[in-house]
């Protein structure tokens, strides 16, 4: 059973299914977090994080002959 609720004291009374009384149950509270703002979050900061560590690539070529040369 799995319920989302929005609390409004800090007391709530659940009713627990019938085939679980007797048994051990775990009861887990988190709170719901958006993924999409966390994931924008989330690049904010990595972004931040690797502000400065840029590589200057204008110059750079890539010969494929070179690459796939393995003599």
């Amino acid at each position: 059973m799995r319920q989302i609720i929005i609390p409004t004291s800090n007391v709530f009374n659940l009713q627990i299914p019938d085939n679980l009384i007797g048994k051990e149950v775990e009861l887990l509270v988190n709170e719901i977090i958006n993924t999409k703002d966390k994931k924008a979050t989330t690049i904010a900061a990595l972004y931040k994080e690797l502000d400065g560590c840029k590589v200057d690539m204008s110059n750079f070529t890539f010969n494929r002959d070179e690459a796939n040369d393995y003599e």
